[in-house]
């Protein structure tokens, strides 16, 4: 680097050092940033529960639906023997079958 080349390079280096001196200047006289107040909270909204606004519902009655039972209840219930006679058969078939196959 020559001479001229040199203070070419250095005035260009000074003038960026002044605006960078001229600029913390500026800093150094802005005032301290004051510590933050803390601000005082608006009361929470809040529900408060008093009851109930409208009244309960009535109680439903005690006493069962006198719907018709479906016509497979009313066939179970007119001949239990005839379950009881379909489940011991039942039972018939599945100790044969274990032990036809045992």
């Amino acid at each position: 680097m020559s001479q001229p080349e040199a203070r070419a390079w250095w005035a260009d280096v000074e003038d960026l050092r002044e605006r960078i001196e001229l600029r913390r200047e500026a800093e150094d006289r802005t005032p301290a940033p004051v510590a933050a107040v803390p601000r005082v909270a608006a009361p929470r909204r809040t529900v408060q529960i008093t009851g109930r606004p409208v009244s309960a519902p009535a109680p439903r009655p005690l006493v069962t639906s006198r719907q018709r039972p479906t016509r497979v209840m009313d066939a179970a219930t007119r001949r239990p023997d005839r379950i009881a006679g379909w489940a011991a058969l039942l039972g018939l078939v599945l100790v044969l079958v274990s032990t036809a196959t045992h």
